[in-house]
């Protein structure tokens, strides 16, 4: 994939900013995660999450989440 996008809630949380560490701490070039750092929830993760990646290059694109998760972020 040429680039991730990460979204886990407001700027402080953990989660995008400690999953982003985790990344590039793997390898991954920290050029290519973008952080989404503004919704407060699962849809609003998603409304946020499509107008981001709206002007990215058409492809391949992966939904990564827990089982928890999966259905609410389908």
């Amino acid at each position: 994939f040429a680039e991730v996008l990460l979204c886990g809630g407001p700027e402080g949380k953990p989660v995008s900013g400690a999953m982003r560490s985790f990344l590039i701490a793997e390898g991954v070039p920290a050029e290519r995660i973008r952080l989404e750092t503004t919704s407060d929830s699962t849809r609003a993760n998603a409304v946020e999450a499509a107008r981001l990646l709206a002007d990215s290059p058409a492809g391949e694109r992966l939904l990564l989440t827990s089982d928890y998760h999966m259905l609410r972020a389908q």
